[in-house]
């Protein structure tokens, strides 16, 4: 009993010291919070520099949004590492050096996912979104009966933004999950081929279903979604033939 009363104690103690470091990066980003605003819409930038807002409080409730949010995500990465920090006693040396890899290898991926999502994928939807305005000048060349322009709203892009972030961040880890299926063989590479024209058909229901009206948004979507499932494949094929871990 004495021993138990031991690991409540330091359980405690690392919840406590988590609380804290999610407390102390809620303040540092309202400190900074028009900075991260500035990263969080400089993809956006190159198309407009101005943000409305409709109600008074419209634009506080955002930036504690974005605190809220950042905060929580900055504060994941310590959480798991007060974890594994506790629980890291009863592992074996050879499973704490997988755990290792399987972290590092998390983390390539996630940073290459981040800025590719950053620099290219979400400029990209933007400036397809954005195709679609006409503005009182180019109606008038043109002669278009009516004249299409957009004004971004701050609380609008915010929420739209992280969504996006969100939804292909997690649509991106599909493979590093499999690879934890291949080791543990719970699926093949055969098993994968095998289904192949039922989930190219599921890749075009899904894009169609949440992805514009537009026959080129869908095909691009469906596109990404099949070349995940074949990459998906090839990791299998490939540590199915190399035993890395």
């Amino acid at each position: 009993m004495q021993y138990i009363s031991y690991y409540f104690f330091e359980l405690r103690l690392r919840g406590i010291y988590t609380l804290f470091a999610g407390v102390l990066c809620v303040a540092l980003s309202y400190m900074y919070k028009y900075e991260l605003f500035y990263l969080i819409s400089k993809p956006f930038l190159l198309f407009s520099t101005q943000f409305l807002f409709f109600e008074l409080t419209e634009g506080l409730y955002t930036m504690i949004y974005i605190v809220s949010v950042i905060s929580f995500v900055t504060v994941i990465p310590y959480g798991i590492y007060q974890f594994w920090s506790f629980s890291i006693p009863s592992y074996y040396s050879f499973e704490r050096k997988k755990f290792f890899r399987y972290i590092w290898i998390f983390l390539f991926l996630f940073l290459i996912e981040f800025f590719f999502i950053y620099c290219f994928l979400f400029p990209k939807l933007c400036e397809f979104f954005l195709s679609f305005e006409i503005n009182s000048l180019e109606s008038q060349i043109e002669k278009a009966p009516v004249s299409i322009e957009f004004t971004p709203r701050i609380a609008s892009y915010i929420k739209l933004t992280i969504q996006v972030f969100s939804f292909f961040l997690l649509l991106f880890q599909l493979p590093f999950l499999f690879v934890g299926f291949f080791i543990r063989n719970i699926l093949t590479s055969y098993n994968l081929c095998v289904s192949r024209k039922f989930v190219f058909f599921l890749c075009v229901f899904f894009s169609a279903f949440i992805s514009p009206p537009d026959i080129l948004s869908q095909f691009i979507l469906a596109s990404v979604f099949y070349s995940i499932y074949e990459l998906i494949i090839f990791i299998g094929f490939f540590f199915e033939s190399i035993d890395i871990f």
